[in-house]
């Protein structure tokens, strides 16, 4: 009966048989030793004769490993055992084929988390099916990108990187702004940046909804946050919310949507220390900003040639004549440029293009997709980097090392389409989810230093649109610089008063922060989730104003973690405690009526769009949360980025940074992970 009931067909690639009684009989029996003893001789095999007499003996079978760094945690090695017994009696190359096939068959059926891995033992955890790689990235966003290639350029090492998000592009990370259609009309993406953001921390609403039906089912006010509800977060409380405050899950993340905007910051006021001496100092963020331009491909001149960029920065000037150099308003610096083949059109930069030809070239570069229901392959070769999607780093998993440092045993890492775990093995581990999702790592994953989560700074920001005034508007049309377009223009739309051509490029101007005006000044268009224009205003009069403050990184201001309350995707909650000091409070009042004079100047307010403070958080530029530092307990990483008292773990992105920001951090969080990439790629050179 035991030969009847396991005598089965089985695939061996291009042969396909069915097994003998004496094999049916070997795999029954190795079947039977594999579940009553578990995880002691349940290997999988390579010659069943021989096996078939050690069986006999009540001996587990002789042992191989097919694919070489697999597993060999109990759990695998008793489920890769009856499926290999089918490859005896084959030609070796037949019989490889064979096992491997069923190998990778067995790990996607064998792994699904059926409980959830916050009760899994460290042994089971030891079990999970295993990848090796020399460095491992937990996220993509382009800070992540930027140490991935700098490691993938300067070493030898393989790079695996997961995102919980899903790959939105043909190309992984791309922004999404480069489509030609939101290259010809901006404004409609406004609303994909509204559907990448994902909220980090909601408040409970208690609010009744009085025009329910009467017959419908209430739920008591007493019960609401007392249960899991779109992701609302029963700890939060509003007055200490940053309700703008949002995550992007998406393969290249926030640069998927974000404006690219990469100035430097101020050197005195902005700018932290990294050498006690000042010359040292400002040649080595000389040396990372250059760098870091350069893989982001920042510049200042791709809309110098548009009618309206030039007229608003004119403009500008006009309003601050005192501003001294290098503070007056000027064009702002942005990670784009011309596309070569129609220069109408720009491409902004993202993941996509600071991996560049490592994600390009096939024989560079993985991409696993999470709907392959393969987990444990392909592997990663020496020199090659790996991207697998809709996969979430869950934990690091810690161990003491030889010299008593703290270590990164294995990250236990999910496939969330299947629900399957398996763990990563590497040299390195780098936490570059964004700066609230790398800090909710750490917790999870019990590095908990004291300074984790505090010295939280956000932007606070201030917000208008104008119309241009009519006489600005006017004089272009009198302005001998641009009087060849106008004309030709005019020609070619008799009917259109407005004389900025339809296909003149947005502006882009930009007011440094400087000694007396401790804010950052954007004066340009572009898509926001807010802001949205009225469909009868033309969007050629219309220029935004963003002007973003300074908060001090206080130990207060802070973001906690819940080990009871999960996100949407079963991580520690977040719960932020904001709020803005006094000395702060006075400089944001002066920058509101800064943005408020130079509105005035410019030209009218648009109707919807008066100045206005906006929600905080929106700014999306959070950092300090795992700032680094040379005090263990004012700092979560040391200079190098890494985590203090750690061998090998690593944190990237804006929380990373230390001081007070009024400008886009981007930059800076780039700059810092380019000196980290160093320390990450060190046992690799």
């Amino acid at each position: 009966r035991a030969t009847r009931t396991c005598a089965a067909r089985v695939d061996s690639g291009p042969l396909t048989r069915r097994l003998s009684s004496f094999e049916g009989w070997s795999l029954f029996f190795g079947r039977w030793r594999a579940g009553i003893h578990r995880g002691k001789r349940g290997d999988a095999v390579r010659d069943t004769s021989t096996n078939a007499r050690r069986g006999a003996r009540g001996q587990g079978p002789r042992p191989w490993w097919p694919v070489a760094g697999f597993a060999k945690g109990p759990a695998t090695r008793s489920r890769l055992a009856p499926l290999t017994i089918a490859t005896m009696n084959l030609g070796r190359a037949a019989q490889a084929h064979a096992v491997m096939a069923a190998t990778r068959r067995t790990l996607v059926r064998g792994i699904t988390s059926m409980k959830s891995f916050k009760r899994m033992s460290l042994s089971e955890l030891e079990a999970l099916p295993e990848v090796r790689t020399d460095i491992f990235i937990a996220g993509t966003g382009p800070v992540g990108a930027t140490l991935a290639r700098k490691v993938l350029e300067t070493t030898k090492a393989s790079v695996l990187m997961v995102d919980p998000g899903a790959q939105l592009s043909a190309v992984p990370g791309a922004h999404l702004k480069n489509s030609a259609y939101y290259q010809c009309n901006v404004d409609p993406f406004a609303s994909v940046i509204r559907g990448h953001m994902h909220p980090l921390s909601v408040s409970v609403d208690k609010a009744p909804t009085p025009t329910l039906g009467p017959g419908a089912f209430r739920v008591p006010q007493e019960s609401l946050g007392q249960y899991r509800r779109k992701n609302q977060n029963p700890d939060q409380k509003d007055h200490e919310n940053l309700p703008g405050a949002a995550a992007t899950y998406a393969i290249g993340g926030m640069a998927t949507h974000w404006t690219a905007s990469c100035p430097r910051p101020h050197p005195s006021i902005e700018r932290p220390p990294l050498m006690e001496n000042k010359d040292d100092n400002d040649k080595e963020w000389d040396k990372l900003f250059t760098e870091a331009e350069s893989i982001f491909g920042v510049t200042q001149d791709a809309f110098d040639t548009s009618i309206r960029h030039q007229t608003v920065k004119t403009l500008l000037n006009g309003i601050y004549p005192d501003l001294p150099e290098p503070y007056k308003p000027q064009s702002l610096p942005l990670a784009v440029k011309r596309r070569g083949d129609n220069k109408q059109f720009v491409e902004w930069a993202s993941t996509a293009t600071i991996l560049n030809t490592w994600l390009t070239d096939s024989q560079a570069c993985t991409i696993t997709s999470a709907n392959e229901d393969v987990v444990a392959a392909p592997w990663v070769a020496p020199g090659k980097l790996t991207i697998r999607e809709q996969t979430i780093c869950r934990k690091f998993v810690m161990k003491e090392g030889k010299d008593g440092r703290m270590e990164v045993h294995f990250a236990v890492v999910e496939n969330l389409l299947h629900k399957k775990l398996f763990k990563v093995k590497a040299k390195q581990y780098v936490a570059a989810c964004g700066t609230v999702l790398s800090a909710q790592l750490l917790h999870a994953s019990g590095v908990r230093p004291p300074a984790l989560g505090h010295y939280l700074s956000e932007q606070p920001m201030a917000f208008c649109q104008i119309v241009l005034d009519d006489h600005v508007v006017r004089s272009v049309q009198d302005d001998p610089v641009h009087a060849d377009r106008v004309s030709a223009h005019q020609q070619d739309n008799p009917n259109d008063v407005i004389p900025f051509p339809t296909d003149d490029y947005e502006p882009q101007c930009w007011i440094p922060v400087s000694e007396g005006r401790e804010w950052h000044c954007q004066v340009h268009r572009d898509a926001f989730a807010y802001g949205d224009l009225p469909p009868n205003v033309d969007p050629r009069l219309i220029v935004d104003l963003r002007w973003f403050g300074v908060v001090t990184q206080r130990k207060e201001n802070r973001v906690e973690f819940s080990d009871d309350v999960e996100d949407v995707f079963g991580m520690p909650q977040p719960t932020f405690k904001f709020e803005i000091e006094g000395c702060n409070r006075d400089v944001l009042q002066r920058m509101m009526q800064d943005m408020m004079h130079c509105a005035g100047k410019m030209g009218s307010i648009l109707p919807g769009s008066e100045p206005q403070f906006m929600p905080p958080g929106l700014a999306l530029h959070i950092h300090g949360v795992t700032r680094i530092g040379t005090d263990p307990q004012t700092s979560v990483l040391d200079l190098d980025s890494k985590v203090h008292g750690t061998a090998n773990l690593f944190v990237a992105g804006l929380g990373t940074i230390p001081s007070n920001l009024a400008c886009n951090p981007t930059l800076t969080a780039a700059a810092i992970a380019i000196r980290a990439a160093e320390e990450v790629g060190k046992p690799f050179r």
